[in-house]
């Protein structure tokens, strides 16, 4: 049986159990399209986008009568991150990088496990994305028809990364950086295995950040239509 020590790094505010989808409506076009989810906690989210850009909002919700009354929030007004925790799950030397989402779906997140010198030199703007790459002594392992293969950082980030050697990490989520504005990365000692990183997100726009290109922008204030529906869009 697997033994989970969990170390949380920080804690900022509970997690909404139980969120649901209650209703969703939307556009399209040729090349655009837009989705409004309404979650059972009384939260929305809007989805739009042209190609494979998108962007979102967030905010809460009220319906009354026929109209749906929305309330964004400003981009300064989020926190993403809610908290992160250090799994020491087995003895195993396997090491991944997951999103938990608020009702608790886990999605792996595309990480680059790099040396702490070079995560550092990413964080400071001196590295760009582009050029961030798995440290030498991390490699990808997956097996086919039963037999195991060790493969080299060139491959995809959906294979299994195993560490060979037990130097610290630097564990660098690199979708995180368009959406929150910033770049952020996490120290994996040997004795860590897996990064869990509790978002204030729902599952369905997790997907999407790691789907597509997937930034915040504010809604303009304003009435209007969407599918036979009437929205007011007011900023508290």
């Amino acid at each position: 049986m697997k033994c989970a020590i969990a170390i949380v790094l920080f804690y900022a505010m509970s997690f909404a159990i139980g969120q649901d989808i209650v209703d969703q409506f939307g556009y399209s076009s040729t090349f655009c399209s837009g989705t409004y989810y309404l979650y059972s906690d009384s939260s929305f989210v809007h989805e739009r986008g042209c190609e494979e850009r998108s962007s979102i909002t967030l905010g809460s919700y009220v319906l009354k009568a026929d109209t749906l009354y929305l309330h964004p929030k400003r981009f300064e007004e989020i926190n993403f991150i809610s908290s992160v925790e250090y799994l020491d799950l087995d003895t195993s030397n396997y090491v991944t990088t997951n999103y938990v989402a608020l009702n608790n779906r886990t999605v792996e997140a595309d990480t680059k496990y790099t040396s702490i010198e070079n995560a550092n030199r990413w964080i400071n703007g001196k590295m760009s994305t582009d050029s961030l790459e798995d440290h030498k002594s991390v490699k990808f392992n997956f097996e086919i028809y039963g037999y195991d293969f060790d493969m080299t950082e060139d491959y995809s980030f959906f294979f299994e990364r195993v560490r060979l050697t037990s130097d610290t990490l630097g564990a660098c989520p690199v979708e995180l950086e368009r959406l929150t504005r910033k770049r952020t990365c996490y120290h994996l000692p040997p004795e860590i295995n897996e990064i869990r990183i509790r978002l204030e997100l729902p599952y369905e726009t997790i997907v999407q950040m790691i789907n597509f290109e997937l930034v915040y922008e504010d809604l303009e204030p304003g009435l209007i239509k969407c599918d036979s529906r009437i929205i007011k869009i007011e900023y508290n």
